[in-house]
């Protein structure tokens, strides 16, 4: 079954600041182990910001749904293969993350530091993903 927010998270997301939008996407993200991410027809998709490349991540496709434009759909990947290997490409390739957009900007973080924080908060809880 995947996870959604409830209508009492919902609420309180668009007025949280950036260090607990994050806090509240690491912890669902690791509660659901999964992550949700835009894909057009060929892969991830990805937004231009000035000389940037940036990929927002949400916890839920709930979240995610509406940031769909045409031609993209909302997209999962298990947590474990996201934070050891994914991000390890998208820092290869320089682009940032954007964790949690919503009503507002999300935060934007390299992919280095969220693995860093995945990485030292699975060690900190002794948390395994199966699979």
């Amino acid at each position: 079954m995947r996870h959604e927010p409830t209508a009492a998270e919902l609420l309180y997301l668009d007025d949280m600041d950036h260090e607990q939008r994050l806090h509240y996407f690491i912890t669902r993200a690791m509660e659901s182990e999964e992550i949700w991410r835009l894909c057009d027809s060929n892969d991830w998709s990805v937004c231009h910001d000035g000389e940037s490349l940036i990929m927002p991540l949400w916890p839920y496709s709930g979240l995610a749904q509406p940031f769909a434009g045409s031609g993209e759909t909302t997209d999962a990947v298990s947590l474990e293969h996201f934070i050891y290997h994914e991000l390890n490409d998208l820092h290869a390739s320089n682009i940032l993350m954007e964790v949690l957009p919503g009503k507002q900007a999300g935060l934007r973080i390299s992919a280095a530091k969220l693995f860093h924080i995945f990485d030292h908060k699975l060690d900190e809880e002794q948390y395994f993903i199966e699979g």
